[in-house]
């Protein structure tokens, strides 16, 4: 028995899940980023995200300067590939949240001052944003990692298109990408379903009349980023510190598969920090994964001391030329028995849940969504031989993208590109 109800209005689809709290958390997702832009509106969507953010908080404003309780929980955000609006709403105030929600989906009312102020706000954000060196590093490997796809586009845009953005171009923008059929709303909390469906009804209509929207093409990932196979060390003199990144794609479009990368990668993430961590004195090893519509992106990052460098790329090395033999059934089962807790743990984070059921909705499906116990069984499901699978269709082949940032000399750039030369993980 599923754990949420989904239904259709029109073309707009609610996702509605029961949790036993006094809270219920609304998440509003837009299948809209980045990459749905084109390099002279990159930051487009970013932009628009800001004024329906400004737009629903000023709807609730009740006192000149006390901020209502729903802004202290209020919060937008533009991916790649999704905008969501997320908030949490005591019960009793189920009608407000529902309308707040009318307020994206009826649309905006733009003037040229409200845009203009926006841009200055979105031009300080950025400055920001290039005052930091993880954001520097990031915008390089997006430029070699991602070849010339729109997934390399940054989300906030450039300064340039956002000193342009019009009120026009802003308006097409919306019409095309704010469309019910491209929105998903999640909504947990403790209430009445029927009584729910009722103020839904109420508040969303008239809803606004159906766009016929192009199907998106499904593309393969080559053609958006490099497969493996290369290395880019970037110097720069001004920073002490390393920034190291190890890249793989892989292609997979399966909701219940994607968590079994997941789960792998969770695994490998702490075999990584721990075996790295305890005997290099560095503050963090990541491995993760970003999914995609297409593909999922598996990673492996870490950032130190300059003087580092080599040490971590051999040892890094090392260590996973020794995980298939480290990571034993016995290792598999303790990690699998303390995921099936953690999940279970899960199933009281309201924000966790709902966020959860959403990003499966847009990333997969609505018929895809994969509940924390569906996961359970999935995971429970596994064992160690499929571990070592995972690990073989990344590791065997190809030796990834790495890109190498910060203060690297000469000298040692020839002995990294000696390391990477001789990267070879299995026979």
């Amino acid at each position: 028995m599923k754990e949420y109800q989904s239904i259709k209005l029109g073309d707009f689809t609610v996702i509605l899940n029961n949790f036993p709290t006094k809270s219920i958390y609304f998440d509003f997702a837009v299948k809209v980023g980045s990459r749905y832009e084109e390099k002279t509106n990159n930051g487009l969507a970013h932009f628009v995200e800001h004024l329906y953010a400004k737009n629903i908080v000023n709807s609730i404003k009740s006192h000149p300067w006390i901020k209502h309780y729903i802004n202290e929980t209020f919060y937008a955000y533009t991916k790649e590939d999704r905008t969501n609006f997320e908030f949490i709403i005591h019960e009793k105030d189920l009608k407000m949240g529902v309308r707040l929600i009318s307020k994206i989906i009826q649309g905006l009312k733009l003037n040229k001052e409200a845009i203009k102020i926006e841009k200055g706000i979105i031009l300080e954000e950025l400055l920001d944003y290039k005052e930091n060196i993880d954001f520097t590093y990031y915008k390089s490997v997006k430029k070699k990692y991602f070849k010339n796809s729109s997934l390399g586009f940054e989300i906030l845009g450039t300064e340039k298109n956002i000193k342009k953005f019009t009120l026009r171009e802003i308006s097409e923008f919306i019409k095309k990408h704010y469309t019910l059929d491209n929105m998903i709303l999640t909504v947990s909390g403790n209430f009445n379903i029927k009584e729910f469906k009722k103020i839904i009804n109420q508040e969303l209509k008239p809803l606004p009349k159906p766009q016929k929207r192009a199907r998106k093409r499904k593309i393969n990932f080559n053609n958006f980023c490099y497969s493996g196979n290369a290395i880019y060390i970037k110097n720069n003199e001004k920073i002490n510190k390393i920034f190291f990144g190890y890249y793989y794609p892989f292609f997979n479009a399966d909701a219940a598969k994607n968590v079994e990368w997941e789960f792998f990668i969770e695994i490998l993430n702490n075999y990584l920090f721990y075996k790295i961590t305890n005997k290099l004195s560095i503050y963090s090893v990541d491995a993760d994964v970003r999914t995609y519509e297409e593909f999922s992106n598996f990673s492996i990052e870490s950032s130190f001391s300059h003087k580092k460098i080599e040490d971590f790329y051999l040892l890094l090395l090392a260590e996973l030329k020794k995980f298939k033999k480290n990571f034993t059934q016995k290792e598999f089962n303790y990690f699998q028995k303390r995921k099936m807790i953690n999940l279970d743990l899960e199933k009281d984070e309201i924000k966790e849940v709902t966020s959860m059921i959403s990003w499966y909705a847009i990333t997969f499906g609505t018929d895809k969504i994969l509940t924390l116990l569906d996961q359970q069984k999935i995971i429970k499901a596994m064992d160690v031989k499929k571990i070592y699978y995972f690990f073989d269709l990344i590791f065997k082949k190809d030796k990834g993208t790495v890109v190498i940032f910060g203060k690297i000399p000469e000298s040692k750039k020839q002995k990294l590109n000696k390391i990477w030369n001789n990267w070879k993980i299995n026979s």
